[in-house]
């Protein structure tokens, strides 16, 4: 059997994950950026939205943005990133290559939707840990809060009446909890 391409060449690619970091990034730039149907629907899509920039709001007004299919909040194009309403493309092995190509070139206009980047990497997360768009959403907030120093996450979790865990593992379940009973109220 013959080498994979990363065997011949460990002082390129030092292994499999890198391989394909490589392929699915230069995809993504090149076939997905470029795609005459994704770029026709952002196009499509746009709408006026008022300017806040002080600076041009006075000349300009109004400016380009895009409506979140998700949250209905107005934004510009540099918040906003057109998404798959179906399908999480992988590509984390050489058998996943013919469907990562499908799913991003083969793309119909119908299958589009603009989200706000926290309403895509939201229903990204979603769609990775086959969890529920509020599960994600919960997901998010402990992932965002266990970043934190520990003692910043001990004294947040003091503050809405926990009694922190000693463990890290454990105060994510306290966390999580805690968002939890939130996103309930």
């Amino acid at each position: 059997m013959s080498k994979e391409i990363w065997e011949e060449y460990p002082h390129i690619w030092k292994t499999e994950a890198a391989f394909m970091s490589f392929l699915r990034g230069g995809i993504r730039r090149y076939v997905w950026s470029k795609n005459p149907v994704k770029l026709e629907f952002e196009k499509e899509s746009a709408i006026k939205i008022p300017n806040d920039n002080p600076k041009s709001m006075k000349k300009f007004p109004m400016v380009n943005g895009y409506e979140c299919a998700h949250c209905k909040g107005l934004f510009k194009a540099k918040d906003v990133q057109c998404d798959h309403k179906v399908g999480e493309y992988s590509l984390r092995s050489i058998s996943d290559i013919q469907s990562f190509v499908e799913g991003i070139a083969l793309v119909r206009k119908s299958g589009l939707q603009m989200l706000c980047k926290p309403c895509h990497e939201t229903k990204t997360l979603s769609e990775r840990q086959g969890i529920s768009l509020k599960d994600a959403a919960i997901e998010k907030k402990v992932i965002e809060m266990d970043k934190k120093k520990a003692q910043i996450v001990i004294d947040f979790l003091s503050r809405n009446g926990y009694n922190p865990a000693r463990k890290k593992e454990d105060r994510k379940i306290q966390l999580r909890d805690y968002f939890t009973k939130e996103s309930n109220k």
